[in-house]
């Protein structure tokens, strides 16, 4: 192994390493913040086995193809994903004050500086990065990946769908059609940029972008929306 692979896998130990410490703690006397989204599954066992998938799967990308877990690029994604994380927080906090989410849609704050992080890392790594790399992987597999762009915009196009897919099916909200729509296309995107990201910086970029945005609409614009649209 590569002194550039190894440090690869150093990155994504060490980054798993604290993000499962915060699940830890973030499960510790409030497992049930996550049985909403997870149901029976223990937090930390799903993130623990999505690392070690994840492993296998970075093993099996990263001599094949342009994919990286962190790059030398990271300071300029880092800045990409806060300026698109902004951009696609506002339209939906538009929406949001027209037309509001249940109340509780968001974890409370300061609970939510834990929650997030650890759900932002299990999203990337179990709704992306997992599937992404296996359907790619098998598009591509026995040439060279690097050329394969069809291969990699059918994965990009087909994993994007999976999150949306998840959400409007375990919706419990009587929305109008049109919202429901919105918010499947706006998530949709949001995964198309995100492995965009992937691809042209790092799985790191692509985890940041997810926290920016989780940060601006969960946690800032989920505060703030209680006092201004639900007081």
């Amino acid at each position: 192994m590569t002194q550039k692979y190894k440090s690869q896998f150093l990155t994504l130990f060490i980054l798993s390493g604290i993000i499962l410490v915060l699940a830890v703690w973030a499960s510790s006397g409030n497992a049930w913040r996550f049985k909403q989204y997870l149901g029976d599954i223990n937090p930390v066992l799903a993130l623990l086995t999505s690392v070690l998938l994840s492993v296998l799967l970075i093993a099996v990308l990263l001599p094949h193809s342009g994919f990286q877990y962190l790059s030398g690029r990271a300071t300029t994604g880092l800045k990409y994903a806060l300026l698109l994380a902004a951009l696609f927080t506002i339209p939906v906090a538009i929406l949001d004050y027209f037309v509001p989410f249940p109340e509780d849609i968001n974890v409370s704050f300061p609970h939510s500086l834990l929650f997030y992080p650890v759900m932002a890392y299990l999203v990337e790594i179990a709704f992306h990065l997992l599937p992404f790399a296996w359907l790619y992987w098998l598009l591509a597999r026995g040439q060279n990946f690097a050329n394969h762009s069809r291969a990699f915009w059918i994965s990009i196009v087909s994993i994007s769908l999976i999150e949306p897919a998840f959400q409007t099916w375990a919706s419990t909200e009587q929305a109008p059609l049109w919202k429901e729509t919105y918010v499947f296309l706006h998530i949709l995107t949001f995964n198309v940029v995100g492995l965009v990201l992937f691809k042209e910086f790092d799985f790191v970029t692509m985890y940041a972008l997810r926290i920016f945005y989780y940060f601006f609409w969960h946690i800032l614009w989920g505060s703030w929306r209680l006092s201004i649209i639900f007081s």
